[in-house]
């Protein structure tokens, strides 16, 4: 069972995590964020509002647009889990998944969503993205 803390900033040894809670996002989030203490110490943190940029690879949130219901909009949060001695840490976005040691360069950068589009593969000209 977790519980979620009343935090809005959270400083870890990875940087400061500044949440806003769901009412700030835009869009439906498909995740709830926020700071969770898990029942073993750790802390999961799961946000729409940041990106974690190690060495040349960036971690963030996703922004969803379903291509044949455009109004169909949702946020696909980041998932941060900080272990119990908060010398480690999982970073989970909506494709790939690191572990960060004490020491290693890390930046947390703001995130904001922006949509656009991408080519269609075997594109039927059915009109529904608009092209």
């Amino acid at each position: 069972m977790t519980a979620e803390t009343d935090l809005k900033k959270f400083d870890t040894e990875i940087g400061c995590f500044t949440l806003h809670g769901d009412g700030f996002l835009s869009w439906p989030c498909r995740t709830k964020t926020g700071i969770f203490e898990e029942e073993d110490g750790s802390v999961r943190i799961v946000t729409a509002e940041q990106q974690i940029e190690i060495g040349s690879e960036i971690y963030a949130p996703v922004f969803y647009q379903n291509c044949m219901k455009p109004e169909e909009k949702t946020l696909i949060p980041l998932v941060v889990t900080l272990s119990a001695d908060r010398k480690r840490a999982r970073i989970q976005d909506i494709n790939r998944e690191t572990w960060w040691k004490s020491g290693e360069k890390v930046r947390i950068l703001p995130w904001k969503p922006q949509t656009g589009k991408k080519s269609c593969i075997h594109c039927t000209n059915c009109g529904r993205c608009s092209w």
